[in-house]
């Protein structure tokens, strides 16, 4: 029987592959990391929102000045998108109600993965804006060997 070598689950870990195999170690990090299945899944689907905004360059610009700073008193600018629990629904994880995609977005702003804030511009539509913390988001995935970086937005 001739089986092809299979490579131990630390060495994928240290690089970032190319296409479906680094999806594939990003999804299994953010569970790792998350811990649960369905939040892990909705926070991929920020990541991959993240990279299609208008102002990308300027959201990455500005989590690279927040890592390199101790603290970060100063709310995010950039990056924020509106999505509902029907976006999410559609998009993620369909067999989940809204209710639940509520309660894990809530969860990810407790655990400090996701930003939440009502429209500064329309405040009377009391729509709330969501945005990943990218700086909390490599600490956490590289504390588990994993990595993130700019391919794997979009």
């Amino acid at each position: 029987m001739n089986q092809t070598p299979i490579m131990p689950r630390s060495h994928l870990q240290s690089f970032v592959l190319p296409g479906r195999r680094a999806n594939r170690i990003l999804r299994e990090g953010l569970e790792v990391t998350i811990g649960h299945h369905a939040e892990a899944a909705i926070l991929r689907k920020f990541i991959h929102w993240t990279g299609r905004l208008w102002d990308f360059d300027q959201f990455m610009h500005e989590e690279r000045a927040r890592g390199e700073q101790e603290f970060q008193d100063d709310p995010p600018e950039s990056g924020w998108m509106e999505k509902t629990a029907d976006d999410l629904l559609n998009e993620s994880i369909p067999s989940l109600s809204r209710h639940a995609i509520r309660r894990h977005l809530k969860s990810l702003v407790r655990k400090g993965f996701l930003y939440e804030r009502e429209d500064p511009v329309y405040p009377w539509e009391h729509a709330l804006q969501y945005r990943v913390n990218l700086v909390k988001l490599r600490k956490a995935l590289a504390r588990r060997g994993y990595h993130l970086d700019e391919r794997d937005f979009g």
